[in-house]
């Protein structure tokens, strides 16, 4: 594939994260050089989202291990105190629809 100008130098020994973009390796040490890192960041989606129906701490750390798991997650945190969760994720691999989707079959409602 095309290289990113530079992007050489940093990662001798390449593999593609994301199907987004095949210009975006990782070296063999798994480490992000600065620029692919920051091209990496750039095609990550945050969101926060409003979530109704727990009950305790339990049910937002249900949450958090169900979205956490679901493929392209980077990131999930459930507050249930802040009635919260903030999700970062590959828009690519994984939709807003598709965390709440999830989250309703839990039998809690996400905006």
């Amino acid at each position: 594939p095309t290289e990113l100008s530079g992007h050489n130098s940093f990662c001798a020994q390449r593999e593609p994260i994301s199907p987004l973009s095949p210009l975006i390796y990782i070296n063999a040490k798994t480490r992000l050089c600065p620029l692919a890192r920051f091209a990496y960041n750039k095609l990550m989606e945050k969101i926060e989202m409003h979530i109704e129906g727990m009950h305790c701490g339990s049910c937002a750390v249900g949450i958090q291990m169900l979205t956490s798991q679901m493929d392209g997650v980077k990131s999930a945190e459930v507050s249930y105190e802040g009635k919260q969760g903030v999700f970062e994720f590959d828009p690519a691999k994984v939709t807003k629809e598709q965390l709440v989707k999830a989250i309703a079959e839990l039998g809690y409602s996400a905006r």
